[in-house]
């Protein structure tokens, strides 16, 4: 890493230490320009993957060789893997530990993504291969939406963590069926002979079967690469549906009673109470705030707290339903200006 950044330090006339710093700050969400380029880095990983699921499709038979004046999305393909390249780079002269960033999740995705692809254009040829993987980006979507303010609760980051690596998981292993089965087994008396054709939509229809345990039986891989390969996800695809589909159903269609926008009713007076909101501390807080010396019944009381109230504050607030309304919510101040609006 350290000769990287002297290379490119002395190329630029920049120091070592300067380098440095602007490559963490291009990776960051401090400034506008790491806000930029990590958007940009996720929509050219999606960009991509669209390219990839096009020509998967497009000649599923030409996984190995797809030829050069076939491909209308050459130049594009060669343009975001160069974008890759750059990240890569950036990402590289910002690490602080060369071991930990040559065993990350995302440069082991380069390893499999950019490099096949950089030397198959200066081979002038063409080769699908691992490109599938691209889509495990889009696991990163949830702390993009969430550092750029666009995604704030907590049950909605998580809605997004998990249908985005359901959607990986279930996208990246129909491109691996996909490849295995049309390029066919390397060993063997003829190599590569017991290739089927199978478009990337039938790998589609076959993951999303498999990980469901339905199993029709109506496509199926007919090569060992291919047969190993699906034993292997059915161990981990069957434990990624049946963890993530019934968190992601029960989220979707859960009815929260503590959830919503509070409405200053006209002519009446709120006060907003967050923090340590507990069961102890609300009856302390109502005892003394809804005593009967104080004369009014016109202020309604607003409990904004993250946690679900559990049964004895739930049975308190029933008990107090004309005045006190308790809020599911978060407690930033931007957040908590937003839920409490007039009528």
């Amino acid at each position: 890493m350290y000769l990287f950044l002297w290379a490119f330090s002395c190329f630029t006339n920049f120091s070592f230490n300067q380098v440095h710093g602007m490559a963490i700050h291009l990776i960051s969400y401090q400034g506008r320009p790491g806000r930029i380029f990590i958007c940009a880095s996720m929509i050219c990983s999606l960009m991509s993957f669209g390219v990839y699921v096009y020509e998967a499709s497009k000649w599923p038979q030409e996984v190995e060789k797809c030829e050069i004046r076939h491909r209308k999305f050459r130049i594009v393909d060669s343009l975001l893997n160069l974008f890759f390249l750059v990240h890569f780079c950036a990402r590289f002269a910002a690490a602080s530990d060369e071991l930990v960033f040559w065993l990350e999740w995302y440069s082991i995705l380069d390893y499999f993504t950019v490099v096949p692809t950089l030397l198959s254009l200066i081979m002038n040829r063409s080769w699908i291969g691992f490109r599938c993987l691209r889509v495990f980006r889009l696991v990163n979507l949830a702390e993009v939406l969430h550092n750029l303010n666009m995604i704030e609760s907590a049950a909605s980051l998580r809605l997004c963590q998990l249908v985005t690596f359901f959607i990986a998981v279930w996208f990246s292993g129909a491109g691996m069926m996909h490849l295995l089965e049309n390029t066919g087994d390397p060993f063997g008396k003829t190599p590569y002979a017991n290739a089927i054709e199978l478009t990337y939509m039938q790998s589609l229809y076959y993951c999303l079967v498999t990980m469901s345990t339905v199993g029709y039986g109506d496509v199926t891989p007919q090569t060992v690469l291919g047969r190993a390969f699906a034993c292997l996800f059915i161990l981990f695809a069957l434990a990624t549906f049946a963890s993530a589909i019934p968190e992601i159903a029960d989220m979707l269609f859960r009815v929260n009673r503590y959830s919503g926008v509070y409405v200053k009713a006209e002519g009446r007076l709120h006060v907003v109470v967050c923090g340590d909101v507990t069961t102890q501390s609300v009856r302390h807080f109502l005892e003394d705030f809804l005593h009967k010396d104080r004369q009014r019944n016109d202020v309604e009381v607003v409990f904004i707290n993250r946690l679900k109230p559990d049964l004895q504050l739930q049975g308190l607030l029933r008990r107090h339903f004309m005045r006190v309304k308790y809020l599911q919510l978060s407690t930033t101040i931007r957040h908590s200006q937003r839920v409490i609006s007039a009528r």
